[in-house]
């Protein structure tokens, strides 16, 4: 996504689909989140990537989902889409769901 600073947003969890594709997390990757999280504390440290299409390359949008939301997640939703439509580069996203890929930390030891 360009410009990449529009890259990292704080996307409301009611708008997001796990990928079933992606694999589990394995001890060792729950051994090392422990570690990091006892080391230290980044705000963002949990990135997801996420894309508008799934696997197949199909999208899914909110209003097929919006029925099933209480009203915190509505009203996460709205705060987010007025963001989205407030910026030329990312309006293309409104109204979408979000595929969430793998996670990875942001932080780097140093």
């Amino acid at each position: 996504m360009l410009p990449k600073h529009k890259a990292k947003m704080n996307i409301p969890l009611c708008k997001m689909i796990s990928m079933p594709i992606v694999r589990l997390a394995l001890k060792f990757d729950v051994f090392k989140m422990e570690q990091a999280f006892y080391s230290r504390y980044c705000k963002g440290d949990n990135v997801s990537y996420v894309s508008p299409l799934n696997w197949k390359g199909h999208e899914e949008f909110v209003d097929d989902h919006e029925a099933s939301w209480n009203c915190h997640c509505r009203s996460e939703n709205q705060r987010f889409e007025d963001f989205l439509l407030a910026n030329l580069d990312l309006k293309s996203l409104s109204k979408c769901i979000f595929w969430c890929g793998m996670a990875s930390t942001s932080c780097k030891h140093g």
